[in-house]
C-alpha cells in the first residue's frame, strides 16, 4: 500500500502508520469539530486525546492486585516495549507519561 501512495502525489489515505522521514508523506492536521484547533498525530497529541483519530487501549485491574502487577506494568511501559510498538507502527505513550503511570502505580501500592 505504501508504494501505491508514493506513486500518486495527489492521493489521500487514512493509514495506521506515518513515515515521518519520507517527505512525500504529509500528516493531516484535524480537530474534533469545525473551528477547533487542529492537531497532528504525534505521540503527545494522541495520548492527550487531542488528535481525534485514535484507538485507545485501557488496562483495568483490581486495586488490590497493583503490587502484584507492578513488575508487569513496568515492563509494558519500558523503553524496550515502546521501541517494539513503534517498529510495529503503533504509537506508544510518551516516555514522561509512561514514567508517571509507573510512579502512580508505585504510590498506589503504598496507599491504604
Amino acid at each position: 500500500m505504501a508504494e501505491a501512495l508514493r506513486a500518486d502525489e495527489a492521493g489521500i489515505a487514512v493509514v495506521p502508520w506515518w513515515e515521518e522521514g519520507d517527505e512525500r508523506f504529509k500528516a493531516l492536521l484535524i480537530g474534533s469539530a469545525g473551528g477547533e484547533v487542529a492537531f497532528g498525530p504525534t505521540a503527545q497529541n494522541l495520548s492527550a486525546g487531542d488528535y481525534p483519530l485514535a484507538l485507545t487501549l485501557s488496562l483495568v485491574f483490581e486495586r488490590s492486585r497493583s503490587q502484584e502487577l507492578l513488575p508487569w506494568f513496568k515492563f509494558c511501559y519500558s523503553d524496550e516495549v515502546s521501541r517494539a510498538l513503534e517498529e510495529a507502527n503503533v504509537v506508544p505513550l510518551p516516555r514522561t507519561q509512561r514514567n508517571q503511570l509507573v510512579f502512580d502505580l508505585e504510590v498506589l501500592k503504598t496507599s491504604p
